[in-house]
C-alpha cells in the first residue's frame, strides 16, 4: 500500500489505514499467519467462557431470545469453542441469535466456514450500532488492541502530536502541533511529564466502549472485555508490531504486519464509572480463567486421553495461557454490565 510523500501522517490515521488493509487479507491470525490469539491456542479457552456465557444468560434471568455478540471473531475459533458448549444446554442455545461484527470479507468467508452446522442464527455485521436492541452478552477478544492510538510526546516546547511521515516511500516518525483546543488529560496519579515523555490515547476504543456502555444503560446485557493492557495508566509507547510471530519495526512493510498496542483499562473503568454502568475488574486473564473452571477442564481433558503427547499439549496450553510469565498477567479481563445486575463469576464485586 502507498502513502503520499512528505506529508504528516497522525498516528490514528496510518494505524487505521493499514489495519484496514492488512485484516482485509484474512491471513493474520494462525501458525502461517503473524499471531495466534488464545481461541487459537486452545479449545478450552472458548469453552469455559462458553460456560461463563451460560452462567450469565442464567443471572440475566435467561432472556429469550438473546444476543451473543462477538467483537472482531477471527477466524470464528471462539465463537464456534462456544456454540459447542452452548449445545450441550437446549435451553441456553435455543435462546441464542448470534451476531458477528466483522469488516474484512476475506474474514467472514474464514468465519461461515468454522461456524457451518451450528443451529443459532448468525448474522454479520459492520458496526455494533447496526446489531438490532435486545437483552445480550458481548465478547471482545483481543479487538480493542487493534483500534488506532494517538501518541503525543513532551518536548521543550510542550506537548507534540506523534505521527508519520513518508520519504521516497519509506516512513519515519514525525511531530506536529495539537489541534487546536485539544491538551492532553493526564491522570492525576501520574509524575509532571519531562521532555521524551510520550502519552497514549485512543479515541477509536473510547468510541467503542461508548456505543457498548450507552446500550448497556438502556437495556439488559453485560460485555466481557479481554486484551492485553495496563490497569494503571503512565508515559510511555506501547505501540508495536507482529510479523511472523515476532516483534517487527511498526513503520515497516505498512498494510502487511499487525499494529496493536496496549489497552487503557483504567480509561473504560472510568467511562463505565462516570455513565452509571457496573464494571467488574479488570482481573488478570489466568485468574479469570481458572475462577471459571479452566483447571477443572483441563483434568476433564487428561482424563480422555492416554497420549503423553497429547497430554503435554492440554498442559502447555494452559500454562501458556495463565502463567504470568505468558498470558496470565499480561492480559485482562473487564466486565462491563447493566447497573441491575448482579456481579459476573469470575469477579470480586466492585
Amino acid at each position: 500500500m502507498q502513502f503520499p510523500n512528505n506529508q504528516f501522517i497522525p498516528l490514528d490515521e496510518y494505524v487505521g489505514t493499514c489495519n484496514a488493509h492488512y485484516y482485509a487479507a484474512g491471513e493474520a491470525i494462525g501458525a502461517d499467519g503473524d499471531f495466534i490469539t488464545a481461541p487459537e491456542i486452545s479449545q478450552m479457552f472458548g469453552e469455559v467462557l462458553g460456560a461463563w456465557v451460560i452462567s450469565r444468560w442464567d443471572q440475566m434471568g435467561r432472556p429469550t431470545p438473546f444476543q451473543l455478540i462477538e467483537l472482531g471473531p477471527g477466524k470464528g475459533t471462539l465463537m464456534a469453542d462456544m456454540l459447542r458448549v452452548l449445545r450441550q444446554h437446549p435451553d441456553a442455545n435455543a435462546a441464542a441469535h448470534v451476531h458477528l461484527v466483522e469488516t474484512s470479507p476475506n474474514l467472514r468467508a474464514a468465519q461461515k466456514q468454522t461456524l457451518r452446522g451450528f443451529t443459532p442464527p448468525i448474522m454479520w455485521h459492520d458496526d455494533f450500532n447496526h446489531i438490532p436492541a435486545a437483552p445480550f452478552i458481548l465478547i471482545a477478544n483481543e479487538f480493542l488492541d487493534a483500534l488506532p492510538i494517538k501518541q503525543l510526546i513532551y518536548t521543550l516546547e510542550g506537548w507534540l502530536e506523534r505521527g508519520v511521515i513518508f520519504k521516497d516511500g519509506k516512513a519515519g516518525w514525525a511531530t506536529a502541533p495539537l489541534p487546536r483546543g485539544w491538551q492532553p488529560d493526564i491522570p492525576p496519579h501520574m509524575a509532571r511529564p519531562v521532555p521524551g515523555n510520550i502519552l497514549e490515547a485512543s479515541p477509536a476504543i473510547i468510541n467503542e466502549a461508548d456505543k457498548i456502555i450507552a446500550r448497556l444503560k438502556n437495556q439488559k446485557g453485560s460485555a466481557l472485555i479481554i486484551d492485553y493492557g495496563y490497569a494503571v495508566p503512565d508515559y510511555g509507547d506501547t505501540f508495536q508490531a507482529l510479523r511472523h510471530h515476532a516483534y517487527a519495526d511498526p513503520l515497516e512493510h505498512p498494510g502487511e504486519q499487525d499494529l496493536t498496542a496496549h489497552v487503557n483499562f483504567n480509561a473504560l473503568e472510568n467511562l463505565a464509572h462516570n455513565a452509571g454502568v457496573s464494571y467488574n475488574g479488570p482481573a488478570a486473564q489466568g485468574d479469570f480463567l481458572i475462577s471459571i473452571g479452566l483447571k477443572l477442564r483441563v483434568e476433564k481433558l487428561l482424563e480422555t486421553t492416554t497420549a503423553p503427547e497429547e497430554k503435554l499439549e492440554i498442559i502447555e496450553a494452559a500454562h501458556r495461557l495463565t502463567h504470568p510469565s505468558e498470558m496470565g498477567t499480561l492480559f485482562k479481563v473487564l466486565c462491563l454490565s447493566s447497573p441491575t445486575l448482579p456481579a459476573p463469576e469470575g469477579f470480586h464485586a466492585s
